[in-house]
């Protein structure tokens, strides 16, 4: 499946004490690279939609999610 401008893109959040959530960014805040999505998952937090508790890493997951 080939990438499509309007696809959004699930990262991972990885907490330190070994949970995760996922959570799907717009293409366009990854215009500004995909180190937004930390910034993103931080505000995500802060709005609830993301546990509270230390995020260690965010990465890209393979899967996306159709507009």
């Amino acid at each position: 499946m080939q990438e499509r401008p309007t696809d959004w893109f699930t990262f991972v959040a990885q907490y330190r004490d070994g949970t995760f959530d996922r959570f799907a960014v717009d293409p366009f805040t990854l215009l500004r690279g995909n180190y937004t999505a930390c910034d993103d998952a931080r505000a995500r937090q802060q709005e609830g939609s993301l546990k509270l508790g230390e995020i260690v890493l965010v990465y890209r997951d393979r899967r996306r999610v159709a507009s």
